[in-house]
């Protein structure tokens, strides 16, 4: 029998094998390959000289990516190998799962490579890259920049990603040093919690999203959302959390519920507010008709003019809460700001303490806006008063106005305004400041930070619903020790005509119209009756719509005009000014109320309003100016 040489007997063992088998040096290059090697991975020889073991095969994890793989631990290790389950990638993308088998190659003692095999333990994958691109997935998930990843056990936290890390405050190092541990950046409260959600992923793998709160390296509390995953089976549990920062979601929360609140306190406000004027129309009215008979001397009239007073006071106080609940419909008319100041200046004057300077600067060009003249005096006389209170021992409170333009994105960002055109008015002073936790209450109903029985807390809520209800603007910056100052930007108004003039004068003017009265406040009611009567008017009275309608329909002389109520139970003003006027098509309408939009009434701007309360004159006059416009003839 012929002798076959032992050399070429291994040579033909590897030519036949069905396994891939590759001789891989210590630096993970390839000396050898068999032919099976390259019909199941499609690599020639002269691809693994432009390419490593690793790169090649496992392309895409690349050098020390911590999901590393067996292949790229392989090279420089004496260790074996037998039947480990990897997968490879061929020429062509395809992946394969495979059973890898590597035994060192020595020789004198020095670890010279090893030789690896592979063997197909399933079809190929359909997908190419499927296994990589799950990889890729979670490496992608642990970089974003958008969810708290953090790996642990039980007791500490082995690794997190960068968003963690900034979340809670700790770097790197402490990580790793263990100095972080899910008791540690625990709030108290939540240690029982937190214990039970472990255990709750131990048992079943994985538990529901909760929310909890994180403390920070620094102290702070930090809201969060949190869920978490096993990763590994039990003994050695293993698990990967994930992390969301409900910081700026809580904020918005608790914003509208401040809104909420500050809502149903201006519904409460502006409905009291509206009862009160029904009812201060009354005293007040029936004060001054008692003032012209007892004339000054006289006993009664001083008592008299104390219960006037404290009318108007009451009257102030109403207009406060209504303009607070935005809620005051108010008399806009075009007012030259400037002009309007000096008007005043002298009674804002006398709102200084001792000790305390107001200085004065207008700038030629500020221009006009169109408010309410009285809301715009509420609005200067709480700003000044509050300044003046920051300056206990004395300063001074500068009032300005200036013309200002808002012309960019970021300067309408950075004010809080529209780009547009505007009339700033400025309050500042040399007072005592305010720090951010009190700058961010300061238009809360009924904060205040004065001395119990020293102030309402309605004051600057006050100026905050003028100026919103004005179409206007509110701007505050303050700092401790340095001071305050309030910016008011209203809409600057181009006019080129007079200014709006309003009627002045206390002559009491009537005449012989007959007038349909509707209101629900019997006081009220009987008080214009009487008033009217009293001028030479012919009333008829109604205390709720219904009535009204049948007085409309059976009373047979002529109804010159319909004054009504807008807030009534049942039967709103609205639908009583439609429905008389379906009875006598054209009748004039004054409307009168508190405020209009507590009931969602959308009146026509060009309906004459009168607003609660009013004086006698001032009832009387817009009376005749209703009724002498009807009569005069339309013009084309």
């Amino acid at each position: 029998m012929q002798h076959i040489p032992q050399v070429r007997i291994e040579e033909r063992i590897l030519e036949h094998c069905s396994d891939a088998i590759l001789a891989v040096d210590a630096k993970g290059g390839v000396s050898y390959l068999n032919p099976a090697s390259q019909r199941l991975l499609g690599y020639t020889a002269e691809d693994y000289r432009s390419s490593t073991f690793h790169d090649l095969l496992h392309r895409g994890r690349c050098a020390g990516d911590p999901l590393s793989c067996q292949l790229l631990r392989l090279p420089g290790t004496r260790g074996s190998v037998v039947d480990h389950g990897e997968f490879v990638f061929d020429k062509s993308g395809t992946c394969h799962d495979v059973s890898m088998s590597a035994t060192p190659l020595e020789s004198d003692g020095e670890l010279m490579g090893h030789v690896v095999s592979f063997r197909t333990i399933s079809h190929p994958k359909q997908f190419p890259d499927a296994g990589l691109e799950g990889e890729m997935r979670l490496k992608q998930l642990v970089e974003a920049d958008v969810v708290g990843i953090v790996f642990g056990d039980r007791e500490s936290l082995h690794e997190a990603n960068d968003y963690f890390l900034r979340l809670i405050g700790y770097s790197r190092e402490e990580l790793g040093a263990g100095l972080v541990t899910w008791e540690r950046i625990t709030a108290p409260e939540y240690g029982a919690s937190c214990r039970r959600l472990l255990d709750v992923i131990h048992d079943t793998g994985v538990c529901p999203t909760s929310e909890k709160e994180y403390i920070a390296k620094d102290g702070t509390r930090i809201p969060v959302m949190i869920g978490g995953v096993r990763t590994n089976p039990a003994p050695d549990f293993r698990l990967m959390g994930f992390v969301i920062d409900q910081t700026e979601r809580k904020a918005l929360e608790q914003r509208l519920q401040q809104a909420e609140k500050l809502e149903g306190i201006a519904v409460l406000a502006g409905g009291i507010a509206h009862d009160f004027n029904n009812l201060l129309t009354v005293i007040s009215g029936y004060a001054n008709r008692l003032l012209s008979r007892f004339p000054q001397g006289v006993p009664p009239h001083d008592q008299v003019r104390e219960i006037s007073n404290a009318a108007v006071k009451a009257v102030e106080l109403t207009r406060q809460l209504l303009a607070f609940g935005r809620r005051q419909t108010g008399d806009p008319a075009i007012v030259h700001a400037p002009d309007f100041l000096r008007e005043i200046q002298d009674s804002l004057t006398r709102l200084a303490a001792p000790g305390v300077e107001l200085l004065f600067s207008f700038a030629p060009d500020t221009g006009c806006i169109r408010v309410d003249a009285a809301q715009f005096d509420v609005v200067l006389r709480n700003l000044i008063t509050n300044a003046c209170d920051a300056m206990p021992q004395g300063g001074k409170v500068f009032i300005e106005t200036s013309r200002m333009v808002v012309a960019t994105p970021f300067a309408a960002m950075c004010l809080g305004a529209p780009e547009g055109t505007y009339v700033m008015v400025a309050v500042s002073d040399t007072g005592l400041g305010m720090g951010p936790d009190v700058q961010a209450r300061i238009f809360e109903p009924f904060f205040t930070t004065k001395a119990q029985g020293k102030g309402t807390g309605l004051g600057l809520s006050t100026v905050y619903g003028i100026v919103k209800q004005s179409g206007g603007h509110i701007r505050v910056h303050s700092t401790q020790g340095l001071g305050t100052a309030f910016r008011v930007l209203f809409p600057a108004v181009d006019t080129t005509g007079a200014m709006d003039i309003a009627i002045s004068g206390d002559d009491l003017v009537g005449g012989t119209e007959t007038i349909l009265l509707v209101d629900d406040e019997h006081g009220l009611r009987k008080f214009v009756r009487e008033l009217l009567e009293g001028q030479g008017y012919t009333t008829l009275d109604a205390g709720n719509g219904q009535d009204a309608i049948l007085l409309a329909e059976h009373y047979r002389g002529k109804i010159d005009l319909l004054l009504t109520d807008i807030v009534l139970p049942e039967m709103s003003g609205v639908e009583i000014i439609q429905r008389v006027r379906a009875i006598r098509p054209g009748i004039p309408v004054l409307r009168m109320s508190g405020y209009t939009d507590r009931f969602g009434v959308d009146m026509d701007a060009n309906t004459p309003y009168i607003q609660k309360p009013f004086s006698e004159p001032k009832l009387l006059r817009r009376i005749r100016e209703v009724l002498d416009a009807a009569a005069r003839p339309a013009t084309l």
